[in-house]
């Protein structure tokens, strides 16, 4: 949890910007823009209170701290940049594509 509050911030702003581009108005982005400003302050909580507060508590725990954070990001850094390469190629990102299904009826 600590480090998704840790980096939160700068995806947010991405998909804040992103749905302003397409024509999104202020009620569409403001979920994003919201988690914006809090997640900021999350931040900030999430090293001190979350990851600091447990080091501080048991410090036996800071290396697997450590180590998680560093595994939980690297596991991210290596899932989006499968995403992103198999998108970019015109393909999925899925294991097996997903069998095509009939647009919902219109009513």
């Amino acid at each position: 949890l600590a480090v998704f509050e840790m980096t939160s911030v700068t995806p947010m702003t991405r998909y804040a910007e992103g749905l302003a581009r397409v024509g999104v108005g202020p009620e569409g982005r403001r979920f994003y823009d919201v988690h914006v400003q809090a997640d900021a302050l999350h931040e900030k909580v999430a090293v001190s209170r979350l990851a600091g507060g447990l080091a501080a508590t048991e410090p036996a725990l800071a290396p697997d701290i450590a180590f998680g954070a560093t595994a939980l990001m690297a596991v991210e850094r290596r899932f989006a940049s499968h995403v992103l390469d198999r998108w970019a190629a015109g393909g999925t990102s899925l294991l097996a594509s997903l069998p095509a299904v009939a647009p919902c009826p219109a009513g």
